[in-house]
């Protein structure tokens, strides 16, 4: 049975697989995890190619570590849209996302996110990634080089998928990275 939940536009970037869990509980959403203080170029690239679309919410704990990664997506992707970058704090200080109630991280995104008046239509689908060739065997090559392509960083096919309609590619463009290896 799948839950109605709200979609949320912009990317939200917390730190961990914990945190993500917590949020899609609640959400529709797209994610990125900074996987601790240090972000990798590919993860600045998303967030950049998010910031130009939709935007992000910076979601981190409310202690020390998640205020230096706060400060260093600033840091690196500071010089663009500003009114694209929101940030969802938490009310105590050492709190962690995950560990915070389910009413109080509705709270806080239903106050800054932006949320689809409709439920989005995904452009593309399992079956589309499966047509194209992109799932299964010898499909790694491919997804990477639509990955690499489009600078969605890596990941699996549900990543993947997230991530095309997140940033409403279509299945024409797919297919034009795909012929042009």
């Amino acid at each position: 049975m799948e839950l109605n939940l709200e979609q949320i536009k912009e990317i939200i970037v917390v730190e961990g697989k914990d945190d993500a869990k917590r949020i899609k509980e609640l959400f529709k959403c797209t994610i990125v995890e900074t996987g601790g203080l240090y972000l990798t170029q590919e993860t600045i690239n998303i967030l950049k190619k998010a910031i130009e679309t939709n935007g992000i919410i910076i979601f981190t704990d409310s202690d020390k570590a998640g205020n230096l990664i706060r400060k260093n997506i600033l840091k690196r992707v500071g010089c663009l849209n500003q009114d694209k970058i929101k940030h969802a704090h938490l009310k105590s200080n050492n709190q962690e996302v995950e560990m915070s109630s389910k009413l109080e991280i509705t709270k806080i995104l239903k106050k800054i996110g932006t949320f689809y008046n409709e439920k989005q239509k995904e452009s593309l689908s399992l079956n589309d990634l499966i047509e194209l060739g992109i799932t299964g065997e010898q499909s790694k090559h491919k997804r990477k080089q639509i990955q690499k392509h489009l600078r969605l960083g890596s990941g699996n096919n549900k990543k993947l998928l997230e991530r095309l309609n997140y940033f409403e590619i279509k299945r024409e463009e797919i297919e034009k990275i795909i012929l042009n290896k």
